[in-house]
Order: structure tokens, then C-alpha cells, then sequence
């Protein structure tokens, strides 16, 4: 009699596909703080107020175990100008 189970390699580890729904989120989280951040500076602006951002790169910030993963920072300069 054959077995009615078939024996998946890799079967606890997660392929491409499933995720990808995650690799999506975090993506969406994403533009969502980049949409505020931009809105923020906006208003900041509207305001009067001077905004002076700027993005640094740290290499490996993250790493570990063999990875070499980048990050990026933010610096943002806001201040009222003298009249």
C-alpha cells in the first residue's frame, strides 16, 4: 500500500512566494513614512520654518552572521530663520 503522504524537501523553509506578502508590507510601510516624513517637511515649510534634510549610508549597520546589509539615516536640520 503507498503512502498518501509525499515527503516536500525544504518543507520548513520559506520559498520566494511566501514572502513576497511580507517583502509587499514592508514596502507599503514604507511609502506610508516616506508620504509623512514629505508631508511633515511641508508643513514645517509652510510654516516658515527652514528644513534641511539630508541621508547618510552606514555600511553593515545590520550585519551579521555573514550579511552585509547597508541602512540609511536621516538627518533633518529644522529651524526658524532670522528675519
Amino acid at each position: 500500500m503507498a503512502s498518501k503522504t509525499i515527503p516536500f524537501p525544504n518543507a520548513g523553509k520559506k520559498t520566494q512566494a511566501q514572502s513576497l506578502p511580507r517583502d509587499q508590507a514592508i514596502a507599503e510601510r514604507t511609502r506610508r513614512a516616506v508620504v509623512e516624513l514629505q508631508d511633515a517637511m511641508d508643513q514645517a515649510v509652510l510654516a516658515g520654518l527652514v528644513v534641511k534634510p539630508s541621508f547618510r549610508r552606514i555600511e553593515q549597520r545590520f550585519a551579521g552572521k555573514g550579511m552585509r546589509v547597508d541602512s540609511f539615516v536621516c538627518k533633518i536640520d529644522t529651524f526658524r530663520g532670522l528675519a
